[in-house]
């Protein structure tokens, strides 16, 4: 009864103990991953969902294994779009996309996701894996975006008419004709910028072989500082008929007229 040898075997798992840590690491990187990560069967079933997902849709593990991805569906996205990605990768390919999803409390956000086949050693398809992005914010910051240009692109066009407007304006009161004296030439050449809606001049005759001029700048640009501008314009031509030569009872009557 007493012992004379031990016999035993010496096993290397030196690449088992590899495979192993490389699994764990694998494991703790999917975990701990900042992206949603879905494995599903062949038949869409779902075997596995990282914390992410539980964080970001609030269906915990338990309520998502073996449910079908369609618990997030949203119905902002048609059957043609489930049809594309179910024929994209059940012939092998890789699909990306995005998806309007709705979370278990209701809301709605955006993911941008990748989805690809697994094959087994033999080459046959026995499960998808899906890494999702959250990318609402981005899709709200583009949205909003989007809506600025539109509205900004409007402003612009109702600026864009009310210059026109007021060049019209501003035109019409363009004297056609000047003064004529014997002796005396009288020409002139009117450049407002584009975009001026309240500048004019005018020409008055005063009797005696004299005319005045009147230069007027009014502040503001666009309808509102053309139509202002016809208004002193009509104003400055009729007090000058009646006070052709003296200018301070000329502008205090201008004054008094504007103000009221």
């Amino acid at each position: 009864g007493n012992i004379r040898y031990l016999n035993g075997f010496i096993i290397d798992i030196t690449g088992e103990k590899k495979t192993k840590d490389e699994l764990v690491m694998l494991y703790r990187a999917v975990e701990q991953s900042p992206a949603t990560v879905v494995i599903t069967n062949a038949k869409g079933e779902i075997e596995y969902v990282n914390p992410k997902f539980v964080q970001l849709t609030g269906y915990s593990f338990g309520e998502a294994m073996g449910k079908n991805p369609r618990i997030l569906k949203s119905g902002f996205q048609n059957g043609e779009f489930y049809k594309n990605l179910w024929n994209t990768i059940l012939a092998g390919n890789e699909w990306r996309g995005e998806f309007h999803n709705r979370k278990k409390n209701g809301d709605y956000y955006w993911e941008f996701a990748s989805i690809s086949p697994i094959r087994d050693a033999k080459g046959r398809i026995t499960h998808f894996i899906a890494v999702k992005e959250d990318v609402t914010m981005r899709k709200r910051a583009e949205e909003a975006l989007a809506e600025s240009e539109k509205k900004l692109r409007i402003r612009n066009e109702i600026m864009e008419k009310d210059l026109k407007l007021a060049q019209i304006i501003q035109r019409s009161f363009i004297p056609e004709k000047v003064p004529r004296f014997e002796g005396l030439n009288i020409e002139y050449r009117y450049q407002p910028l584009d975009k001026v809606g309240g500048d004019f001049f005018s020409f008055a005759e005063l009797g005696d072989n004299a005319f005045g001029i009147f230069q007027c700048d009014v502040a503001g640009h666009g309808v509102a500082a053309a139509l202002f501008m016809s208004l002193v314009k009509s104003a400055t031509d009729r007090i000058a008929r009646i006070h052709p030569n003296d200018p301070e009872k000329f502008l205090g009557k201008l004054n008094t007229m504007l103000i009221e």
